[in-house]
């Protein structure tokens, strides 16, 4: 397990959500399995990393706080690995990167 500063993610998974033409096996799985499953927990966790990305809060929700970012925890390390690994970061450095890998 690493750590890494990932610099411009939130935005990536912004521009992830408004152009879906963009190819991201992390956001596509999300996306599928929230819509086509009757599997309240993973709607729930697209809709915690689209609350993340937006920082705006979930309904039912005054903030982002934690309980949001427990829901995102595994969608959003699956972004952040696809975002390192692909080097969609600008600012990522290859040592860093390898820490997903």
């Amino acid at each position: 397990q690493g750590l890494a500063a990932l610099d411009g993610l939130s935005a990536h998974v912004r521009y992830l959500m408004d152009h879906p033409s963009q190819r991201s096996k992390a956001m596509e799985l999300l996306q599928v399995q929230a819509l086509s499953q009757n599997d309240d927990q993973k709607k729930l966790v697209y809709e915690a990393v689209q609350s993340i990305a937006t920082q705006i809060p979930r309904a039912g929700h005054d903030v982002v706080g934690l309980g949001t970012y427990l829901d995102a925890r595994a969608g959003w390390t699956q972004l952040a690995k696809e975002y390192a690994l692909t080097r969609m970061g600008p600012t990522i450095v290859q040592g860093e990167s390898q820490l997903f890998q």
